[in-house]
């Protein structure tokens, strides 16, 4: 009787752990599981973990309760709400304006002011809110000096220490970035439909309103949500402007849990948890706004570039808002810095400052 053998041939099919089509995304989810799921759960562990004696823990709400019922907490949550709201509507507002004078219209010299805008970011925050600290300072700043001196006033005008001069010294840190998104968005632009608008009778404030402007909703939704959301996890102003005048937000009220004695990590974590979750709401709030997506899609078979808007006599009405936005924005926050680098204390600008100019400064950094 024959027999038949089974011949089993040999799987050419790589083992899962080789094949680059599982190996790329397993490793991907790996990294995101370290650095973004990983210190997430940690933290909402944390922030209900209570240490009763050394690297002995406890599961408790109290954590929760001493953050969130306390007298602070609603004077913590408004002041956050306004200075990232504040702060996020009016950088998009500068840098939406920056963007579409520079790309859009006929402003004169726009071109030189595209690497201008951009110049902020190369100074890091915390040097940015001393430089506004400089100048806006009720005591000492030199803006309120000049003001005083040139118009006799009897108080300063401004008040740096204040939510709204935190709200003005983060935006103008930030205008740069929105001023390269939506500059992105201005290029990519179809103009088809602008042109249309002007071909029928409306005018250019009525075209940007009507038309540019809601062709840009799901850009700008993003714009503003990232603009927020910086602003919520910002430290450096709510640090330096915000302490000081007694105007707390979630992380200034986070570092002043870690740095009492002894530091109290578990309501640092509870606020930090309610600081996630507010910026989840942010998320939440755009992905339900902008879920239509079709509403704003345009379609073209042919190439296309941007068109330019004339403005006419108001061209030099915008050349005036660059200038202005470079001298006060860019330059005069930077030349405090310069000048204050030569001090070995801070005085004016004025003639007798002039004579304790050194190099001692940089002659101290030096020796590192």
């Amino acid at each position: 009787m024959a027999t038949a053998t089974i011949v089993r041939g040999e799987s050419t099919r790589a083992p899962m752990f080789r094949d680059p089509a599982l190996l790329v995304p397993l490793v991907g989810a790996g990294v995101l599981i370290y650095l973004a799921v990983l210190p997430l759960f940690m933290l909402v562990v944390g922030s209900f973990q209570a240490e009763v004696a050394p690297r002995e823990f406890i599961y408790t709400l109290k954590n929760y309760q001493n953050a969130y019922a306390s007298e602070h907490t609603y004077s913590t949550f408004v002041n956050s709400l306004i200075f990232a709201s504040g702060s996020a509507t009016l950088t998009f507002m500068l840098g939406t304006m920056l963007a579409w004078l520079t790309e859009r219209t006929n402003a004169p010299l726009r071109n030189i002011f595209v690497p201008i805008a951009v110049v902020p970011l190369i100074l890091p925050g915390v040097l940015e809110s001393i430089a506004w600290i400089f100048l806006l300072s009720p005591k000492f700043g030199y803006l309120n000096v000049w003001l005083m001196q040139l118009f006799g006033l009897k108080s300063p005008p401004f008040n740096v220490f204040s939510l709204p001069g935190m709200i003005w010294v983060h935006s103008v840190g930030q205008v740069p970035l929105a001023f390269l998104m939506m500059t992105a968005a201005f290029k990519s632009m179809d103009p088809s439909l602008e042109e249309s608008a002007m071909m029928s009778g409306a005018g250019t404030w009525q075209t940007f309103k009507r038309i540019t402007l809601r062709l840009l909703t799901p850009t700008a939704g993003s714009v503003l949500l990232i603009l927020f959301v910086r602003t919520l996890e910002s430290f450096e102003t709510p640090a330096l402007i915000g302490i000081p005048a007694r105007i707390y937000v979630y992380t200034s009220e986070i570092f002043l849990a870690f740095n009492e004695y002894p530091p109290d990590y578990g309501r640092g974590g509870a606020l930090a948890v309610g600081l996630l979750l507010l910026s989840a709401v942010g998320v939440w709030l755009y992905t339900r706004a902008t879920k239509e997506s079709k509403k704003f899609q345009t379609v073209t078979g042919k190439a296309f570039r941007p068109r330019q808007f004339d403005l006419g006599p108001w061209r030099w009405v915008g050349f005036a808002f660059l200038s202005v936005y470079f001298i006060f924005v860019v330059l005069l926050p930077f030349l405090v810095l310069f000048w204050a680098s030569f001090l070995p204390f801070f005085a004016a600008p004025s003639w007798s400052a002039l004579d304790k100019l050194s190099l001692d400064n940089y002659r101290y950094l030096s020796t590192f």
